[in-house]
């Protein structure tokens, strides 16, 4: 059983901001939504072949994110550490691949409220 469902309407032809798309992902994920949770494109009731809406939908087990998460200083540090080190590549992102990797990992974990203790790792 459902107890949310997000709808973003698709016109054809027509073009809608990234904001309206990305108000839908952030009213999902606050309500539940996750990584993994599914999102379905429903056709048009005239043309299989065409995208109507995009649909999530929330199970009653989903469990909303919290408002505030806690970060633990040295979580900080190695985000501004990392910073500091793109800044002065003078944004040469290539060689901090696999750190911003594992520091964008973690910011989706602790947006869907999960514990990644006191290190960033990857």
């Amino acid at each position: 059983m459902f107890t949310q469902a997000f709808r973003y309407e698709v016109i054809a032809e027509q073009s809608g901001s990234f904001s309206e798309l990305a108000a839908l992902v952030d009213r999902a994920r606050e309500a539940g939504a996750n990584a993994d949770t599914p999102v379905r494109a429903v056709a048009s009731p005239h043309d299989e072949n065409v995208v109507d809406y995009l649909l999530v939908e929330l199970h009653s087990t989903a469990v909303p994110a919290p408002e505030k998460v806690t970060v633990s200083l040295s979580i900080i540090q190695e985000l501004r550490t990392l910073l500091g080190d793109i800044r002065e590549s003078d944004g040469d992102v290539r060689t901090f691949s696999a750190r911003l990797q594992a520091c964008h990992k973690a910011l989706v974990e602790l947006a869907e409220g999960k514990d990644i203790g006191d290190k960033i790792t990857g």
